[in-house]
């Protein structure tokens, strides 16, 4: 279907005059009248009637019109995001999981828009994937610009750039006898009830072997994959937590301790689709994670 018909059409539709609309397109009116009747034809459809010495739409037009002209903004909308793209400006769609340490990834946006001033960008976030598996097929249907995960994945595809990493903390009520502490090792923590966090299975794993081996001082007392459960459960003096450090978590009732002696870190990545081709805005926010990264 012929682009500058359908403009033909819209222009026509609002004019409801050959003449005018053909003036105003600065066409001839043959080629008008030749354009309209194409595109009838196309899609075996009459779009006007004659009225006088005007044409109007027919019900069938107007039907017509009223999609045509939501199809042309979309167009319009989508070429000029892509012009913006080109020049450095547009948006970009970031994807996390939605237990990561999440103020770290606007906090980073926010720096990249501080050293961007005077340029339209904009940032779209995305934070309910449950798994990385998500995240990658987000990637692949090209609805993410960037993701952050906690693992990689060997897709060939797939670039991985490390953030930053995570260390695991204590989470404990306020009021309990290791709250006031700087930091405790975990032969400290035994003799209370633990909830074990069980989203990363790195943690979890270790934290298991190790209760295991120290069955008759360690009782779990819940298990959970959401680290916003984990909170309210620790505040209510349901157990403590070993999590990994997450500033965006709600601390009400619960504070953060050290632990001195647990041999764990999380790495996050920015991961990315490889392309032949990259638009500006996209590399420059890809050079800007390369170049605000903690030394790993």
């Amino acid at each position: 279907m012929n682009l500058y018909h359908l403009k033909y059409f819209v222009t026509l539709a609002h004019l409801e005059h050959y003449t005018k609309a053909a003036e105003q397109l600065s066409i001839t009116q043959p080629s008008l009248s030749h354009a309209i009747a194409s595109l009838e034809r196309e899609i075996n459809i009459r779009l006007f009637e004659k009225e006088g010495r005007n044409v109007v739409l027919t019900r069938a037009g107007k039907n017509f019109l009223t999609d045509i002209e939501k199809a042309l903004a979309l167009i319009d909308e989508s070429i000029n995001s892509i012009h913006l793209s080109e020049i450095g400006e547009g948006c970009i769609d970031i994807a996390f999981h939605k237990n990561m340490a999440a103020s770290f990834i606007p906090n980073l946006a926010r720096k990249f828009l501080n050293e961007h001033t005077g340029k339209n960008i904009d940032f779209k976030f995305h934070y309910d994937s449950e798994s990385t598996e998500e995240l990658i097929k987000g990637l692949y249907s090209k609805n993410f610009d960037f993701i952050f995960c906690s693992n990689k994945i060997n897709e060939k595809n797939i670039e991985y750039i490390p953030v930053f990493k995570q260390r695991a903390v204590l989470l404990v009520p306020e009021g309990h006898p290791l709250a006031d502490k700087e930091s405790v090792s975990i032969d400290e923590t035994l003799e209370y009830n633990h909830i074990l966090y069980t989203k990363n299975h790195t943690l979890s794993e270790k934290l298991s072997s190790y209760f295991n081996k120290k069955e008759s001082q360690t009782t779990i007392s819940y298990k959970t994959e959401d680290v916003n459960v984990i909170t309210p459960l620790v505040a209510g003096n349901f157990g403590i937590s070993i999590v990994p450090e997450n500033n965006s978590i709600n601390l009400t009732g619960v504070k953060s301790v050290e632990i001195s002696d647990l041999d764990w870190q999380n790495t996050v990545y920015m991961a990315y689709l490889k392309s032949s081709y990259e638009i500006p805005l996209i590399n420059d926010f890809k050079k800007f994670i390369e170049e605000n990264t903690i030394n790993l």
